[in-house]
């Protein structure tokens, strides 16, 4: 049995209504709290911590950004890795056999650089040189790619089961719903990795701020996570509502999924968790409003 574990969309150095590094620090522990509940109810042989990006917030996507910083770019790496080391990476690794693998998110790209230089990968390397330092043996795919992989997709064995993980930014939709995008493109890189003899059996996304889990044809499924922010501008602006503070554990068991279990900071946020569905209402081309 094994348990899988996805964060994204954390958004680390933000300072927003409600929300900035201390309150971030904070929220990690009580996530860090329930997790460990679980692994103590499923007894889990591994735990996989799946990062699926924005985990920082960068500092250059929007041109009001800056007045939403507490830190810097760099500030946010070496501060972020600093709270995930002590607050949920080395507390979980002594209770359960931990790896960790992720996907840079679009938020800390630095465009001013090489278009691929992104800071969440900067945050990878500097918590796998943590865990060096601190001697604490966690196995790190972060950096690892295999043949039909690339720098912001790439499929991550947990166990049996396998995932395909990315950041979901390049996913699109209509009317910025990427659910019918997300299984086209899905159930084409079943084939793609089919090829090489590799199976798919869920996908999983951030980015969105909205939290869903859905079956698609073949018996596989799609996960969007959601985020963790207090107030978040991009999902009340998109969507009429501060995104689902809802970051998702899967309990699976070879190839079969056993148990979903939606994890948040309810000290922060008074609305009900999200049914485990799909939440967002597709709109069919002929509906698509005129502009």
């Amino acid at each position: 049995m094994e348990l899988l574990f996805f964060v994204s969309d954390f958004h680390f150095g933000r300072r927003t209504a409600g929300w900035d590094t201390k309150t971030a620090s904070r929220t990690l522990s009580t996530i860090t709290k329930k997790l460990y509940n679980i692994i103590q109810t499923y007894k889990p042989n591994n735990l996989y911590a799946i990062f699926l990006g924005d985990i920082i917030d960068g500092e250059a996507v929007y041109p009001e950004q800056a007045y939403e910083l507490e830190l810097t770019g760099f500030e946010q790496v070496y501060e972020g890795a600093y709270v995930f080391l002590n607050n949920f990476l080395i507390p979980l690794a002594s209770v359960c056999n931990l790896t960790i693998d992720g996907v840079p998110g679009n938020h800390a790209y630095l465009r001013v650089a090489h278009k691929k230089t992104n800071l969440d990968a900067f945050f990878y390397a500097t918590v796998e040189q943590g865990l060096r330092e601190r001697r604490v043996k966690v196995p790190s795919r972060f950096f690892a790619r295999g043949l039909n992989d690339s720098l912001e997709v790439k499929l991550s064995a947990c166990g049996k089961f396998n995932v395909l993980i990315g950041h979901g930014h390049f996913l699109r939709s209509i009317d910025g719903i990427p659910a019918s995008a997300a299984q086209r493109r899905v159930l084409s890189w079943i084939s793609t990795y089919g090829a090489m003899n590799a199976s798919i059996d869920l996908a999983a996304f951030g980015h969105f701020h909205r939290f869903s889990l859905f079956a698609i044809p073949g018996g596989r499924w799609i996960l969007f996570n959601g985020c963790m922010l207090a107030y978040d501008e991009f999902g009340l602006t998109r969507y009429g509502n501060h995104g689902d503070r809802v970051w998702c554990a899967l309990v699976v068991d070879g190839k079969r999924l056993l148990a979903v279990h939606p994890i948040t900071d309810e000290r922060l946020s008074s609305a009900p968790k999200p049914k485990i569905a799909n939440p967002w209402k597709e709109t069919l081309p002929s509906e698509e409003p005129r502009r």
